[in-house]
């Protein structure tokens, strides 16, 4: 802000005094207009403190911008990022900070002269036009670097791939994370670029892989983005960016891409419950449905419930404020992040975090298929929505389902297993497709899914055994990668497949009549000649 002094208004009354009444020439006018708008937004900052608020409740927790405190040591390079380095990475590969626009930096620097000068009479009460600083006063080179100087890291390449990796920092399973930037390429053919978040666990090995859209080619300057990891992970402890530029076609070794504006972003987390035993409601029964945000910033945030009924008809909508939760237990991060690092690019502020819950009360009068949404609204940053799924019947015996039934999806844990046969028992279903393409080694597998197939026979469902999706050690003997994952082509060789299938087959063969050959959007068969002859074979 400007000073409230005497001196200081003699200062600015004698700057415009001798500045305004001055005839340039057509460039120079250029210039004292580019320095005269930097002027006003330099002493005058609140023209743009709104646009940066409004940045800090996008929840960016880290960001490169690669300005001056993104290169500390001014060596062109962001600090603590270390490049890969072996024989599909070689050092030749070109990577600076470098200016979006050279000739909008230097005539951007050669502004910082004028406003040393009126820094200077500011300061003194006196307008001196032959002033020559020695260095650029502080406050005015911080700010040149926040809003006017505009760079990016540049990858130009020369053969080969290149990545450049962010020291790791630390994230949170409470919170759902996504990563944004800006990239521009040129002449990049035959290369693609792209960035990376990764999601590591304590021991900083890799959880998840985020990657957003690659680019290639001639492409302007465009934002990209990562999903949003929405699935919780206890494991979560670190994050770690990584910048990629990879060779697809040998034939070209040339081109260059450019990344700025790297921002890693988090949202809290939502959690939608209720104590309705596999979300099933008898009709006039009340009904809870708790939501749990994971993560807020700021008391007095609410979240809005919607339910529609299974046409998709809105029938009731309500928004609850968030009561504070009891406080879970947070994670240790005493080793390996560099606290410096992350307290200098982190844009998030030191206001407390608390979890909070909203309780929804229902009742259903008339038996059908609802479902129930919650959306967590602008007041706690970035929008976000849960929903279920909730069966309102009588508490009659289902009716057998006939030739209908259920294609169970997988078996990956004990919840889904333990579920089927009780689900089975509440809604009744004539025949049920389950996965049985177990690894031979794995007995407990295989004891499951024969004690499975015995209960619901017990409830008089006939099963089909799926053959599908066989476990990674036999995927990997199979084909080479998953687009080979057809039956057609897991099917073609038996030389290959029926040494690996005998133990399924003479194992669950006992219990199961029926088999299906690959998923149930598996068409593959469909451009066989004779199809019959192939699956009789």
């Amino acid at each position: 802000m400007i000073p409230h002094s005497n001196r200081s208004r003699r200062a600015l009354k004698i700057l415009l005094d001798r500045i305004v009444p001055i005839t340039f020439s057509a460039a120079q006018n250029m210039k004292l207009a580019a320095s005269l708008t930097l002027l006003i937004v330099f002493f005058f900052p609140n023209l743009t403190s709104r646009a940066w608020s409004q940045r800090l409740e996008a929840e960016t927790i880290l960001s490169w911008d690669f300005r001056r405190q993104d290169d500390t040591n001014l060596d062109q390079l962001p600090d603590g990022w270390k490049r890969r380095r072996d024989r599909e990475h070689p050092a030749f590969v070109k990577m600076q900070i470098t200016a979006k626009d050279p000739e909008r930096d230097r005539a951007s620097k050669s502004a910082q002269h004028l406003m040393s000068q009126v820094w200077h009479a500011l300061k003194t009460g006196n307008w001196n036009p032959s002033y020559i600083p020695e260095v650029t006063p502080p406050e005015i080179a911080e700010f040149m670097d926040k809003f006017v100087l505009d760079n990016c890291l540049e990858v130009v390449m020369q053969g080969g791939n290149a990545e450049y990796v962010s020291p790791i920092f630390p994230m949170e399973s409470r919170f759902a994370y996504r990563l944004r930037g800006l990239v521009d390429t040129t002449k990049l053919y035959g290369h693609t670029a792209w960035i990376e978040l990764h999601l590591l666990d304590s021991d900083e090995q890799t959880l998840r892989v985020l990657p957003t859209a690659a680019s290639t080619g001639d492409s302007a300057w465009h934002r990209v983005e990562t999903e949003l990891a929405s699935e919780q992970d206890e494991r979560l402890a670190w994050g770690r960016v990584h910048i990629k530029v990879d060779k697809s076609d040998a034939t070209y070794f040339e081109g260059a891409a450019r990344f700025d504006a790297l921002a890693v972003m988090r949202q809290p987390r939502l959690r939608l419950t209720t104590p309705l035993p596999y979300q099933i409601a008898s009709p006039g029964q009340p009904v809870v449905v708790t939501c749990r945000a994971l993560g807020i910033r700021q008391l007095g945030s609410s979240v809005e419930f919607l339910l529609q009924d299974c046409m998709g008809e809105t029938m009731r909508s309500e928004k609850i404020v968030l009561q504070r939760a009891a406080p879970g237990e947070m994670p240790d991060r005493s080793s390996p992040a560099d606290a410096h690092f992350v307290a200098k690019h982190s844009n998030v502020g030191t206001e407390e975090l608390f979890d909070g819950e909203a309780v929804w009360k229902l009742q259903f009068d008339t038996p059908g298929l609802y479902r129930v949404s919650v959306n967590l609204g602008r007041d706690a940053g970035k929008s976000t929505r849960r929903e279920l799924l909730i069966a309102v019947m009588s508490a009659a015996e289902p009716f057998n389902a006939g030739p209908f039934g259920w294609s169970w999806p997988d078996l990956d844990s004990d919840a889904r297993f333990q579920a089927l046969p009780e689900l089975v028992r509440h809604f009744g279903a004539g025949w049920i497709k389950i996965p049985i393409w177990f690894d031979s080694t794995d007995t407990n597998a295989a004891d499951r899914l024969v004690e499975l197939a015995d209960r619901l026979q017990v409830e008089g469902v006939k099963c089909v055994g799926r053959i599908e999706n066989p476990p990674k050690r036999l995927r990997d003997m199979l084909f080479d990668n998953d687009d080979q994952a057809y039956s057609v082509s897991v099917f073609r060789d038996p030389a290959a497949w029926e040494p690996v299938l005998e133990p399924v087959l003479t194992r669950m063969g006992l219990k199961i009549a029926w088999f299906q050959l690959g998923t149930d959007d598996d068409f593959s068969f469909m451009g066989v000649p004779d199809p019959a002859n192939m699956l009789a074979d």
